[in-house]
């Protein structure tokens, strides 16, 4: 981005650095003619005073299962992420990486999916646009929601349309096998 004789470009590899040193990372989108936005997502310090409930759960032993997940995240770490870690605890993981792929899958395998597990800003189709094409194929289909952060009003709007549960990026591995789990149950 810088004209010849105007920098070395090494800004986005020391951000690189920072974000990594810090337990971080980085996700990027990118559309030609529009323009680029990267997010950058920290580990949030874990609280010092937590209810006696949530103290319990933590002390549960972390529940599997053997139902089949499609996932929906564009993003290649955290996709391997996902993976990795529900075909650890049983479940059969099937892959999607931008909106129209999932619809594509979902509709080869809708027979033996029972949980949609889909980050909201995807590539080629929005999450949300994908997940309703998804539950017009077959509406019992239990639905998660991953996003950075989502306003108030569009995640009351996002619940009314049929998506079980909301999960905040950046994923902590405990609360996405608890809520999986909490959906797939109910």
């Amino acid at each position: 981005t810088k004209e010849k004789g105007q920098g070395t470009g090494l800004g986005l590899a020391v951000v690189y650095g920072v974000v990594k040193s810090n337990n971080g990372f980085i996700d990027v989108e990118s559309q030609f003619g529009v323009g680029t936005t990267f997010h950058i997502y920290f580990p949030v310090p874990p609280r010092v005073v937590e209810k006696l409930n949530n103290e319990k759960k933590q002390h549960e032993p972390l529940k599997g299962g053997q139902e089949t997940i499609l996932i929906i995240e564009d993003e290649k770490m955290l996709h391997e992420l996902l993976t990795n870690l529900l075909e650890s605890v049983g479940y059969t993981v099937l892959h999607a990486y931008d909106g129209l792929a999932a619809i594509d899958v979902f509709r080869q395998h809708h027979k033996k999916i029972d949980l949609v597990l889909s980050d909201m800003g995807l590539p080629l189709m929005g999450g949300i646009e994908a997940l309703r094409v998804i539950k017009e194929t077959k509406p019992e289909v239990k639905v998660i929601l991953a996003s950075g952060y989502i306003d108030p009003e569009t995640k009351s709007k996002i619940l009314k349309f049929g998506i079980q549960d909301i999960m905040l990026k950046p994923y902590n591995p405990k609360q996405i096998l608890r809520t999986i789990r909490e959906v797939l149950d109910n």
